[in-house]
């Protein structure tokens, strides 16, 4: 696959500043759409699984998912903190982190949260909730 055609590569070569929540050379988080508290998890080496992680990205995927839902709970007040990979639709290994509060529709909760995101967005709130969510994932990976 042309990394052209990866929508993950893309995102992680076109994401603006505001989108960014953090990059170190092997992982980006950032935020792909202005729903508040809904990230996105993944290396920087296009790969085409978690088969295809390389062992140094590997070994920091676990602490950094761990500081990025806990991060992402504390400034959203979620009740729970979805992280889910398919890869049916995006080729490339990826979390998608996604905040459910108590106000979310039974109907809504697990799975099928994905597709609501039309309904919930809120770019202000979006914002404001990114820029706690950058304070507390730099303060979590401080302890690691």
């Amino acid at each position: 696959m042309s990394l052209t055609a990866c929508h993950i590569c893309e995102l992680g070569s076109s994401a603006t500043d505001a989108q960014i929540v953090y990059r170190d050379g092997e992982w980006t988080i950032a935020s792909p759409v202005p729903v508040p508290g809904w990230m996105m998890l993944f290396p920087d080496r296009h790969n085409d699984g978690a088969w295809d992680v390389d062992e140094k990205a590997a070994l920091r995927l676990g602490p950094l998912l761990v500081a990025l839902t806990g991060a992402v709970r504390e400034a959203t007040g979620a009740e729970r903190v979805y992280s889910m990979y398919q890869g049916e639709n995006a080729l490339h290994f990826h979390f998608l982190v996604m905040p459910r509060g108590a106000d979310v529709p039974q109907e809504w909760r697990g799975a099928g949260l994905v597709g609501r995101h039309a309904e919930l967005v809120d770019a202000d709130r979006s914002a404001v909730v990114l820029d706690k969510v950058r304070e507390l994932l730099g303060a979590r990976l401080g302890t690691l």
